[in-house]
């Protein structure tokens, strides 16, 4: 039972960042040029640690996270795995800031090789008590090399005591959906 509730909550809050996106104008799989194409979707959920912690000024912060995937579709030899990347950026509690780094997919399909990708985050939306991040790039080697890739997560908004701290806020976790292909 415990699975099947995170499961709709990881799914409502995707949904609410699809919604948030759209009315601050962006959309979520939005119509790609015609010479690209989605190669594969995957649903997760991420957990991210900041060091030192972020606070509401800006500061320098460096972000390691990881997380899991499945329900992958599109592609029937990379149906899941997990997700590890590290960012370096300014960041803030309030006005959310800019990070750029790399990462990698380790596809759980025995068939599958590791994905390497760099990232830059390219949006930072704050709408309904929830954090929307849309971090974009491009695959630079293993499976699916040289193909474009979209991460959309959705992080619950931080208590503002959190941000006020000595430590600030040092880690958070949500879902995430990644598009490769975009």
């Amino acid at each position: 039972m415990n699975v099947r509730l995170s499961t709709i909550r990881q799914r409502m809050a995707v949904g609410l960042a699809a919604v948030a996106l759209s009315a601050a104008g962006l959309t979520v799989g939005a119509a790609a040029p015609a010479h690209a194409a989605v190669l594969n979707t995957c649903t997760g959920y991420e957990t991210a640690e900041y060091n030192p912690g972020i606070h509401s000024d800006s500061r320098q912060t460096t972000v390691k996270a990881f997380g899991a995937f499945g329900t992958c579709v599109g592609d029937s030899t990379h149906t899941s795995g997990i997700v590890e990347f590290t960012g370096q950026g300014e960041l803030s509690c309030t006005t959310g800031g800019s990070t750029s780094g790399y990462g990698k997919l380790f596809w759980a399909d025995p068939k599958a090789g590791t994905s390497i990708f760099s990232f830059t985050l390219a949006a930072d939306i704050r709408p309904f008590g929830q954090n929307v991040l849309i971090a974009t790039g491009s695959i630079t080697g293993g499976d699916y090399s040289g193909e474009p890739i979209k991460i959309v997560f959705a992080l619950p908004d931080t208590a503002p005591q959190q941000c006020l701290s000595k430590d600030g806020v040092t880690n958070s976790a949500g879902p995430f959906e990644m598009t490769i292909g975009v």
